[in-house]
């Protein structure tokens, strides 16, 4: 059991998968540096490409983060029970003083207060993490929206294209204000 307390809470592979990511990362920035400025349309695929796999490191982060604060505040709540269940048998079985009762119980509240602030910590990571994908996927869908308006070989339609994308942008964030 204690070994399985250990992995939740200490998470040493994430170390080495970190620094993996951070090493893939650094080498496909070296590769898009590297891309002819004059070929846009392999460079906005590229651009498109190393979004989408920010995109899903995101998601794998968020996911991990919250899964352990859940995680975490589940095991609080269940153990500030264990603490107020254990205080009143010790209490009702050995005749204890009511001292013990009342320090377990304020115990086993205290800890309960620990595990809901640890939900409610869940439940703003969770709304954190709508919004910023939202941002995010809005993000994705215009690098696409770019990706695609570089595979136009005729310039003047590609810089026409490319300006449109640009009024519908200021037009989209002018209507989210």
């Amino acid at each position: 059991m204690l070994y399985g307390v250990c992995k939740l809470f200490l998470r040493f592979e994430r170390v080495e998968e970190t620094g993996k990511l951070e090493e893939e990362v650094r080498r496909e920035e070296k590769e898009f540096s590297e891309i002819d400025p004059e070929k846009r349309a392999l460079r906005a695929e590229k651009m498109f490409r190393m979004n989408q796999k920010e995109l899903m490191r995101y998601y794998d982060m968020n996911l991990a983060q919250t899964k352990f604060l859940s995680g975490l505040g589940i095991m609080m709540i269940i153990f500030g029970i264990l603490i107020v269940g254990v205080t009143l048998y010790m209490y009702t079985s050995f005749e204890t003083d009511k001292i013990l009762l009342i320090i377990g119980s304020l115990s086993g509240i205290v800890v309960d207060f620990i595990g809901a602030i640890f939900i409610k910590m869940y439940t703003k990571n969770i709304e954190a993490a709508v919004k910023f994908h939202a941002k995010f996927a809005e993000s994705n869908n215009l690098l696409l929206a770019n990706s695609i308006a570089n595979k136009i070989e005729d310039g003047k339609l590609r810089e026409n294209t490319l300006s449109e994308i640009s009024k519908n942008i200021i037009l989209s964030k002018n209507t989210m204000e």
